[in-house]
C-alpha cells in the first residue's frame, strides 16, 4: 500500500481539518497491561472537575489489543492516536481496540446501537488516528454495532488513517449539525445481525428520523465486503464529498436511494454493488424500481412538510445538488450469474392462516446491470442540478479474493429463496481468509488493486485511476533479469498448448513504449496484456486466458503480438480446455 500525492478533494479535507489554533496538544501514553477496561479507565481517570479532559491526547501502543469494556462519553475535546505502523509489515500491527462484555457476561453497550464512544457534550470533537477497531466481542458473544454517535449539537467525528472491521453502523448521527470526516480509512467486513438483510451501514444521518448532518467528506478510503447501504443521508447535508474511496462488495448501494442533497461523488471505483438484485417480489425501495435501479440512483423528494419545518430542516426538492463525476463502476461474472437465476417460488401461511405460494424472478440483465436507472434520467429532466457526468464502466481486474463475494452471494441466496434465513443463521458468516471471526488478519487479507490498462486506471478527473489511491493499479509484467539484452525479442510461450494461465516472455534491448496484445485468429483484439513505458530488460506476463472483460474464452489457436512502434513481432499459442 502506497499514499499517492494528494488530490483536490484531500486538501479540502486537510483546510477543513484544520485546528482553530496552534496552541501545543498535552499528551498521555496509555500503557497496555492487558487488563479489560484500561483505556476508558484512564481516559474517565483523566477528567477534570468541569468534564473536560487533561489532556489532549491518548496514545495507544502498537501491536497491543486494548479491551474495552464500556462506551467512552465524549463531552469535550480529545484524540485518541495509536502509534504509527506500517500496512504492509505483518510485525507492525496497529493499536487495536476492541470490545468485552463485562465480567458478568453482559454487554454494557447499551445506548442503541452501541459504539465505542459517545459523543455528548454540544461542540465536542473526537479524533480517531492510526487505529484497528474490531467490532467483534473477544469472547464471540455478539458484536458492537459502531465506532461513535453523535448526540449533541455542532459535533464532529474526526478518522485519519484507521482500519474498521466487524461494524453493522460505523458512524451515526442522532445529533444536530454533525461533521464526520473520513480519510485514509479502511471499512471491511460489515455483517449483518441473525436474520438481518439490509440495516447496516458506514455512516447514517442527513435528517427524518435521524440526526442532521453540516458536513460530511469521505476521502482516499475503501468501504468493502459490506451488507446494506454505506452512505446513508435521508434528507441532505450542508457540504457533503465523498472523492477517491472504493467501494467493493456491496449489498446495496454506495449511497441510499432517498435524500442525498448537496452530495458530491467523484473519483470513485464501484466494484460489484446491489449485489442483492432486483427481481419481481421484491419491487420497493429497497429492491427495484420502474426502468432498473442503477449502481447510482436518487428517489424523487417531495418538499419538507410542517413537521420538518418545525424541527428547523429545510431543502429545495428542485434544486437539490447532487453531482456524480468521474467515477468508475462494473459488476463482475460472480455478479451478473446470480442475476440470472431463477424463477423459484416457497410457501408461506399468510394473515388468514392460508397458506400461500409466492414467487420470483430475477428482471432482466440489462435493466440491473447500468450506472444510472430511467427514474433518476427523468428526475435529471426535471431538476438539473442533479447531475452526471465522465463516469465510466470499467473491466472485472479486481485482486480481490472472489470467495468473500462467494460467501455474500450465499447468504442473500439463503434469504431469498423463502424471505428468511435457514443457513445462515447468526452474525459470524463473514469469509475470513485465516478462518478466525474474532482476531482481524494483519496485514488484511483484502487487495483491492486493478489492473492498470482497466478504464478505471485513467478515469479521474486528472486522468489518473479512480478510487482510494493506496491500491496502485497493477501490472501484470515482471522483470525477469536485469541488464540490457542484445536485441529486441518475443519468446515463445510456456506452456504451450496450456490451460488455464501461459507465461510470455519478451526483451527490449532499449526504452520502448510497448504493446503486447492478444488476438483470436480472425485478428480480433482479445485483450491487451501491457502497454506502457518500460526500460530495457526481460520482461514476463503471464495471459490467464479470459479477454478483456474478464471472462474466459473459447479453446482454440490465438495470435499474440508485441509492438514497440518501430517492430513488431508474433507467434501463436493455444489454449485448450
Amino acid at each position: 500500500m502506497k499514499n499517492l500525492l494528494p488530490t483536490l478533494a484531500s486538501v479540502m479535507l486537510l483546510v477543513l481539518m484544520l485546528p482553530a489554533s496552534v496552541a501545543a496538544q498535552t499528551e498521555m501514553t496509555i500503557p497496555w497491561t492487558g487488563v479489560p477496561g484500561e483505556l476508558e479507565t484512564t481516559i474517565v481517570a483523566d477528567t477534570m472537575a468541569d468534564g473536560m479532559q487533561a489532556h489532549d491526547v491518548y496514545i495507544l501502543e502498537k501491536g497491543r489489543v486494548y479491551l474495552q469494556i464500556d462506551p467512552i462519553d465524549v463531552n469535550g475535546s480529545f484524540t485518541v492516536r495509536g502509534q504509527m505502523f506500517d500496512p504492509a509489515d505483518p510485525a507492525d500491527v496497529p493499536a487495536t481496540i476492541q470490545p468485552l462484555p463485562g465480567p458478568d457476561g453482559v454487554s454494557r453497550y447499551v445506548v442503541w446501537p452501541g459504539a465505542h464512544f459517545n459523543l455528548l457534550g454540544d461542540g465536542a470533537t473526537l479524533k480517531l488516528e492510526n487505529l484497528l477497531f474490531n467490532g467483534a466481542m473477544a469472547d464471540q458473544s455478539t458484536h458492537v454495532w459502531s465506532i461513535a454517535l453523535t448526540f449533541g449539537s455542532n459535533q464532529r467525528v474526526e478518522v485519519e488513517n484507521n482500519v474498521w472491521s466487524d461494524y453493522q453502523m460505523t458512524l451515526m448521527s442522532q445529533g444536530s449539525n454533525s461533521d464526520f470526516l473520513v480519510n485514509n480509512t479502511i471499512v471491511k467486513a460489515v455483517p449483518s445481525y441473525p436474520g438481518g438483510i439490509f440495516f447496516n451501514g458506514f455512516i447514517w444521518g442527513g435528517g427524518s428520523w435521524l440526526g442532521t448532518i453540516d458536513t460530511l467528506v469521505v476521502t482516499n478510503s475503501s468501504v468493502m465486503n459490506f451488507w446494506g447501504e454505506a452512505i446513508v443521508i435521508y434528507e441532505q447535508v450542508t457540504h457533503g464529498l465523498v472523492d477517491h474511496t472504493s467501494f467493493v462488495n456491496m449489498v446495496m448501494r454506495p449511497i441510499f436511494n432517498r435524500g442525498g442533497n448537496n452530495m458530491t461523488f467523484s473519483n470513485n471505483l464501484m466494484y460489484n454493488t446491489k449485489i442483492f438484485g432486483q427481481s419481481t417480489y421484491f419491487y420497493s425501495l429497497w429492491g427495484s424500481i420502474d426502468g432498473g435501479s442503477g449502481v447510482m440512483d436518487i428517489n424523487y423528494q417531495d418538499p419538507p412538510d410542517s413537521a420538518a419545518m418545525a424541527a428547523g430542516r429545510h431543502w429545495d426538492h428542485l434544486n437539490r445538488n447532487i453531482v456524480w463525476h468521474n467515477n468508475a463502476w462494473v459488476n463482475d461474472e460472480q455478479v451478473l450469474d446470480f442475476w440470472q437465476k431463477g424463477p423459484w417460488e416457497w410457501e408461506v401461511i399468510n394473515a388468514e392462516g392460508e397458506t400461500e405460494v409466492r414467487r420470483d424472478t430475477m428482471l432482466a440483465i440489462e435493466i440491473q446491470n447500468k450506472f444510472v436507472g430511467d427514474s433518476t434520467r427523468a428526475l435529471m429532466a426535471i431538476d438539473p442540478s442533479i447531475r452526471e457526468y465522465d463516469n465510466v464502466q470499467t473491466t472485472p481486474t479486481l485482486l480481490l479474493s472472489p470467495e468473500y463475494l462467494r460467501r455474500i452471494i450465499q447468504r442473500i441466496t439463503d434469504f431469498r429463496d423463502n424471505e428468511a434465513h435457514d443457513t445462515f443463521l447468526d452474525e459470524w458468516w463473514q469469509f475470513e481468509h485465516d478462518d478466525d471471526p474474532i482476531n482481524v488478519e494483519w496485514p488484511i487479507h483484502e487487495d483491492l488493486r486493478y489492473a492498470y490498462n482497466s478504464p478505471a486506471a485513467t478515469a479521474s478527473e486528472t486522468g489518473g485511476p479512480v478510487g482510494d489511491p493506496r491500491w496502485v493499479p497493477y501490472t501484470n509484467v515482471s522483470v525477469e533479469e536485469e541488464g540490457v539484452p542484445s536485441s529486441f525479442t518475443l519468446d515463445q510461450n510456456y506452456p504451450n498448448p496450456f490451460n488455464p494461465s501461459t507465461d510470455i516472455t519478451f526483451s527490449l534491448n532499449q526504452l520502448s513504449d510497448v504493446r503486447l496484445i492478444i488476438y483470436s485468429v480472425l485478428g480480433q483484439p482479445v485483450s491487451e496484456l501491457v502497454k506502457g513505458s518500460l526500460p530495457a530488460g526481460t520482461y514476463k506476463v503471464r495471459w490467464d486466458g479470459t479477454n478483456s472483460a474478464g471472462h474466459r474464452v473459447a479453446s482454440g489457436v490465438y495470435l499474440y503480438t508485441l509492438s514497440t512502434g518501430s517492430v513488431t513481432t508474433s507467434k501463436m499459442m493455444t489454449l485448450i480446455k
